[in-house]
Formats: C-alpha cells, sequence, structure tokens
C-alpha cells in the first residue's frame, strides 16, 4: 500500500466565461434590466433590431453604442459580445447542484466523460455549488480527475451499483495503467472538505480467484487503474522523518457508499490528511487493501473487502488516531485487517498507529492472518474479534512466509529484528475474540509491554505439518499452539497477560500442543485459561515474581512443585503463610500426606463442638486407613489448656553397634534413646552427639562371650554420688546406666549392673 503512483496533469478547460454564460441561459435565469431605459426579457434574445431609416429621435446615435449606459453594440454574429454582459452572478438564485452533463459537447471542445466531470467540478468550487452530480449509468475516463485547489465540494452519483465509472488505461496508451481516477496533484495546492459518494470505480483486473486467496492477477481490456481515490497530504513525511515540503494541507476527505473494483493497487490511499480521513458503507473487491497512512483521524465503519491480493484492510503507519468498526475481510492474500507499522525506512516513521479502537472485524480464509497489530502499534483496544481459516500463505505459493497462519499477531519494531526492536507494542487490550482453524496458532506475541487478551475462545489451532511441509512434533511451542511467545524475542515481553481464555481442539487426532506458553517472558499471568485436548500441558508459571493482592478463590486442587513462600524479605510482625477458615464444627486440613491420592496421614483442626469460651477446635495428628478414613489418633493438644496427650504408648528407638577393634565408640542420642555397645574388644573412648534438652539416654555395654572388655564413659555424664559404676567384664555380662540430659551434663537417673 506504499507504492508510489505516478500522476497526470489535468487538461486544459474552456474559459469560466462561456461556461458561465451557457449556464445562464440554460437556467433561464432573467436579467431585470441593463440600463435602467431599457431591458431585456431573457438571455435568449440573440439578436438586435436594425435602427430604422427615418430621422429623428427613434434613430440610436451612434455615439450611445457601445457606450456606458448606451446601448450594447452586437458581434459579426449579431449577439452581443460576452465582455458587455453585466456579472450577475449575485442577483439571480443559483441551483444547488451541478450536472455533469451540463459541461458536454460546449463549444467543440472534447466531450468525453473526464473532461466533463473535470470541468463541472472546478466550476463547482469555483462558484461554491457544494455538490456535483454523475447522472448517467456509465462513464468511461481516460484522464485523472485532479482535484487540487478544490474544496467543499461532493461528488455524487445514482448509486453505488448504479452510476460506474470505468477506467481501461491512460489516453495516450490503454497498456499504462492510469494513477488514480480521482486524486490532487500538480501546483494548484491542496484541497479538503471533499466527499465522493453513491458510485462504482473500476478498473480492467480480472477477478481470476474463484474465491481462493492469491497475489497474482491477470488484466483484460487495458491496463486499468492503479488507485481509485489517491490523497497524500503534507503530514506524511519523507524517508528522513521530516515533512515533505513539496505535498499540500489536504483536509477532511470522505468516501461514502463507494465501490472500487479491479483495480490494479490500492482502491484508495489516503496519507498525511489532515481533519478525517472517513470511508463508510463501501465495497472492495479484487484489488489490493483500502489503506490509511499517517493521517490525523481514521475513520473507517461499515466496510467489506472480498478476493483483496493484500491485507482485507491497511490502517498503517504513523496514524494518530484511529476510529474503526464493521469491518469484513474475506478471501484475502495476506492479512485480514492490518493495525500496525510498516517496514519501509527502519525509523519511528515506520511505527503503527496510536489510540485506536477497533470493533466487530471479520477475517476469513486469508492467506497469512487475521489480525496484524506488529511493529509498534500503542495505546489501542481491539474487540469483537471472528477469525476463521488462516492459512500458512496462498495456495498458489506466491505470498506466505513461517509467520503466517496467526489468528491474532502482536509485536515490537523492527519486526524482522527480534533481539533489536527499538520500540514495542504498548499498552493494548484483545478482548472478545473467536479464532478458529488458524493454520500457525492463535495469539502470538513479541515484543510488547502491559498488553492483555482476555475472554476469548482459539478453535483447533495448528495443522499437521509446518511451512515447509516438516510433520510438527508434539513438544514444539512455535507451532500449534494457542497463546505463545515467539522465540527470540521472549526478554521484550513485559507483563503480558491472558485471562478467561478457552484452547480448545475438536479433532479426532489433536494437533494443539501448549494452549500457552510464555516461558522467558517477564511478569507474566494468565488466569482462568483452559486448555481442552491439548498434547502438552500448561507449562510451569514462567514468571519470576507474580503478586496478587486481595482474596483469591480456587475451587480446585493447586499443585506447588517447588514449594510456598509467604512474606517478603522486608515482612514484619505477624506474616500469615497459610489460614485454613471454615465454619464451626468443621475439621480443618492444614496438612495432608497422601499416597496415590489417598490420605495417609493428617494434621488437622478438630471438629469438636464450640460452645463456649476456648471450647472446641483442638490440633491433632492422625493416620488415616487404605481408604483414607480415620485409622488412629497419634497426638492432641487441647485449645483451652495448651495441655497435649500422646494418645498411643510412646515405643523408644533402639540402636546396637559392635565395637570389633580396639577404638572409640560414638553414641548418636538422634537415632535412639537405647544404645547397646556390642564389645568385641576395649572401648578407649566414648562421645555422646546430637543430644536434645531433656531426652533420656540408656548407654548399655555388652561383653561377648569372651569377655574382659574395658570401656570409657562418655564426656559430661555424672554420676550418683560422684563415682562411675565399676565395669562387668565377665563374658556375656553387661552394664546398663540411664541419663536425662540438660542441655550441658548428662545426670544419672538409673542404673543396672552385671546383669546376665
Amino acid at each position: 500500500m506504499t507504492r508510489e503512483i505516478g500522476q497526470e496533469d489535468p487538461s486544459v478547460f474552456q474559459n469560466d466565461i462561456s461556461v458561465k454564460r451557457r449556464g445562464l441561459l440554460k437556467f433561464g435565469t432573467v436579467i431585470s434590466a441593463f440600463t435602467s431605459a431599457s431591458a431585456l426579457a431573457t438571455l435568449g434574445a440573440s439578436t438586435a433590431q436594425a435602427a430604422p431609416a427615418a430621422p429623428g429621435d427613434k434613430y440610436v446615435p451612434m455615439a450611445e453604442k457601445g457606450a456606458p449606459s448606451g446601448v450594447a453594440a452586437l458581434d459579426a454574429n449579431s449577439k452581443i459580445p460576452p465582455a458587455q454582459l453585466p456579472d450577475l452572478s449575485a442577483t439571480y438564485s443559483k441551483r444547488s447542484f451541478v450536472d455533469v452533463e451540463d459541461f458536454r459537447n460546449l463549444s467543440g471542445a472534447d466531450a468525453s466523460d473526464d473532461v466533463c466531470i473535470q470541468a463541472a467540478i472546478t466550476y463547482a468550487s469555483a462558484n461554491t455549488i457544494p455538490l456535483v452530480k454523475l447522472t448517467r449509468k456509465a462513464y468511461t475516463i481516460r484522464k485523472q480527475i485532479n482535484m487540487a485547489g478544490v474544496y467543499r465540494v461532493c461528488v455524487e452519483g445514482l448509486g453505488r451499483d448504479q452510476t460506474v465509472i470505468t477506467v481501461p488505461g491512460t489516453l495516450a496508451d490503454i497498456n499504462v495503467a492510469l494513477g488514480s481516477a480521482f486524486t490532487a496533484t500538480g501546483s494548484a495546492g491542496g484541497c479538503g472538505g471533499l466527499t465522493f459518494r453513491n458510485f462504482t470505480v473500476q478498473g480492467t483486473i480480472v477477478d481470476d480467484t474463484n474465491g481462493v486467496p492469491r497475489r497474482s492477477r491477470t488484466k483484460a481490456g487495458g491496463a486499468g487503474v492503479s488507485q481509485a481515490f489517491t490523497f497524500r497530504g503534507d503530514l506524511t513525511p519523507q524517508s528522513t522523518g521530516g515533512s515533505d515540503t513539496s505535498l499540500y494541507a489536504i483536509t477532511d476527505i470522505r468516501i461514502e457508499n463507494v465501490r472500487v473494483a479491479h483495480t490494479n493497487t490500492l482502491p484508495l490511499l489516503l496519507s498525511g490528511v489532515r481533519g478525517d480521513a472517513s470511508v463508510t458503507n463501501s465495497r472492495f473487491h479484487n484489488t489490493m487493501d483500502p489503506g490509511w497512512i499517517f493521517c490525523e483521524r481514521v475513520i473507517a465503519h461499515n466496510l467489506v473487502t472480498t478476493n483483496g491480493s493484500d491485507n482485507g484492510f491497511s490502517i498503517s503507519r504513523g496514524n494518530q488516531r484511529v476510529i474503526a468498526s464493521n469491518l469484513h475481510a474475506e478471501n484475502c492474500a495476506a492479512y485480514g485487517i492490518w493495525i500496525g507499522g510498516f517496514l519501509v525506512n527502519q525509523n519511528s516513521t515506520d511505527y503503527g498507529p496510536s489510540n485506536f479502537n477497533v470493533s466487530n472485524i471479520t477475517a476469513i480464509n486469508c492467506g497469512l492472518g487475521g489480525v496484524y497489530l506488529d511493529d509498534a502499534p500503542k495505546d489501542g483496544k481491539v474487540t469483537g474479534i471472528y477469525v476463521k481459516g488462516m492459512l500458512r500463505g496462498t495456495p498458489s505459493g506466491d505470498f506466505g512466509d513461517a509467520s503466517s497462519g496467526i489468528g491474532i499477531r502482536i509485536g515490537g519494531s523492527p519486526s524482522n529484528d527480534l533481539a533489536n526492536q527499538v520500540a514495542l507494542a504498548t499498552n493494548i487490550e484483545i478482548s472478545n475474540f473467536v479464532l478458529i482453524d488458524c493454520a500457525k496458532g492463535g495469539v502470538i506475541v513479541s515484543g510488547a509491554q502491559d498488553v492483555t487478551v482476555r475472554d476469548g475462545m482459539i478453535i483447533n489451532p495448528g495443522s499437521l505439518n509446518d511451512y515447509t511441509g516438516a510433520m510438527i512434533v508434539d513438544t514444539s511451542s512455535s507451532e500449534n499452539f494457542g497463546i505463545a511467545a515467539k522465540a527470540g524475542s521472549t526478554s521484550k515481553i513485559t507483563r503480558f497477560s491472558a485471562h478467561n481464555i478457552a484452547v480448545v481442539d475438536t479433532r479426532t487426532k489433536p494437533l494443539l500442543n501448549y494452549p500457552i506458553f510464555l516461558t522467558g517472558t517477564v511478569d507474566a499471568v494468565w488466569t482462568n485459561l483452559r486448555g481442552v485436548n491439548s498434547r502438552r500441558t500448561v507449562p510451569s508459571d514462567s514468571s519470576l515474581y507474580r503478586e496478587f493482592s486481595g482474596s483469591i478463590n480456587f475451587n480446585t486442587l493447586i499443585r506447588h512443585v517447588a514449594g510456598t513462600v509467604a512474606g517478603s524479605n522486608a515482612a514484619a510482625g505477624t506474616v500469615v503463610g497459610l489460614g485454613v477458615n471454615g465454619a464451626a464444627g468443621s475439621r480443618r486440613v492444614l496438612g495432608q500426606g497422601q499416597t496415590a491420592g489417598v490420605s495417609r496421614a493428617e494434621l488437622a483442626i478438630t471438629s469438636d463442638p464450640e460452645s463456649g469460651s476456648n471450647a472446641g477446635s483442638n490440633v491433632e495428628l492422625t493416620t488415616r486407613t487404605d481408604a483414607g478414613g480415620a485409622l488412629h489418633t497419634i497426638w492432641q493438644i487441647a485449645r483451652n489448656m495448651g495441655t497435649h496427650v500422646w494418645r498411643r504408648a510412646y515405643v523408644d528407638s533402639r540402636m546396637s553397634q559392635t565395637l570389633a577393634a580396639e577404638g572409640a565408640v560414638i553414641i548418636d542420642a538422634a537415632v535412639g534413646n537405647i544404645q547397646s555397645i556390642a564389645l568385641g574388644a576395649n572401648a578407649t573412648a566414648s562421645t555422646i552427639i546430637n543430644a536434645s534438652v531433656g531426652q533420656r539416654l540408656t548407654i548399655v555395654w555388652c561383653q561377648d562371650a569372651l569377655g574382659g572388655h574395658t570401656y570409657a564413659w562418655p564426656a559430661g555424664v555424672k554420676f550418683a554420688g560422684g563415682v562411675a559404676p565399676t565395669a562387668s567384664v565377665a563374658a556375656l555380662s553387661l552394664d546398663s546406666v540411664t541419663f536425662a540430659y540438660d542441655g550441658t551434663n548428662w545426670a544419672e537417673i538409673g542404673r543396672a549392673l552385671a546383669v546376665k
């Protein structure tokens, strides 16, 4: 849509005086007086009477002929010379419109349709007549209609399909396409306040697509026309980004109820227009994309594009404000609607539009994708999207690449260098969408910041083979996805969020890989995203940090693969890690150990009745049956008393070791409260490790069948009377002493010696 189109200069038309004169005659204007003494009934009086031969005051003196307040002289044809006709434009009632047919066959001038249309427009503009009517059903033009210098004029036909303007080619060579049917060019300046409505402009491109997206076209009957409407105003920048001083201000261009068909390039290009660049209630068939660039305000409403050889609609780079609604694109070779930038100069003039509100758009059977929001659009909303049947390039292979087949594409600029993007798609909300049968995937995002996608359905994304024909594996995150980050750009995606979205594969053999894959992005968040029949599950949270404020209710089981941490490093006071709320009399499980999903042990708040102060809600540790029912209550804390009760007998654990060779003995108090040492040699020393305050420990020295082995008590043990017992050395005898630990020493509380 950015192709520059050649322009032709308009023809020179007959002088304005003769046009005015004929207009006065045709409209039957009555001239009240030429002088105070004489009058003509109408301008139909075309001859003058010869003076009679009689003398006297009945003769007209020669001196009065052609003189002020005298009598008009006649020319060689007995007509009043135009120079002697008074200008009565201020004294007669002008018509409210100009008919193009009023300017046909005047004074032997060229009567071709383009000359008549141009003359009517020029006359209407010069005489502040607001409307030019195309009153015939068919016109053929071979010269472009130049609107330069024309202001506040409407060109109107009988109806969108009742008046048809055909453009077969240029006047000089029918094999050369006319640049534009209606444009503004040359040194006559800008234009403004123009309206075109109720007619068709068509060229010579043949519609041979049969409803299949194609880029190439053939021609019949001449080269036709490149564009129906081309207006390039002074807001269009140069490639360097500065203003283009060769352009004039163009203001308020409105195209209403118009049909454009079979053009070589864009049906219309509105570039750098001030005020409104408005196209409404119009249809485009077998053309490229209606295009807007660098306009102050874009208005697009109730438009249909079918069988386009490019995008359905292009609301592209540099547009400052966009209001678009009810747009339908079908069988287009590229994207259904382009709301993005364009790679031309690799600078800020390439960035997408800003401040856009687009609603109710449809894209069906397009070659590349549904909605294009790439190359850094910002500050906008797109809602009410229906996309179906996005392909991997056109079936004829004359369009498409590895990125084609996307429902919605979002990204930064430049879109062809993801690692070095300098501008991001920013502050965009996409909502209320349905994406069906998109060959690559549903929504793909590259460089973006603060973009939200919500309230949508993605049905059957992906296909069996990729763009090259290779089969797609089920582990691929760049193909067959619901929502995915484009590889190579994940670090430039910040705070992307997706909410209330269903990704569903209804095919007999599902091809959907990941419902969502945003690994590597920064602070991504998604909620209520459901994947149905996907070949892979949603990966673990790709965000390093996610914050939820307030209460969040989860009605299903949550699995914390890596555990949970409550509170921040700066948390102070009481920091709640886990709260389990329930009604009085309910059992609240704080923790549960499971086997195959069945509870085996629980730490819980009991369901004891609460009938008074501190009553009920005790704490207990229980074991469960194989079916998950109650088995044993091991331990319980009474909330009202603070006391705890062991519900079953406590069994001390016993640890035994054998000293086979002379040496030291290590006694680990953490592994058992009864420690037995079988002496097969002398114990030269002993040490107690891992003691607990209040712990009771029994040490038993056991002689083997030979006996006679000596042993040494550990440091820190204190004996009754301050004297250690004498070791028993008889074969198979044992000495047992029980100690209690106070945190420093082990105090003897019982002994049994020489036991056999």
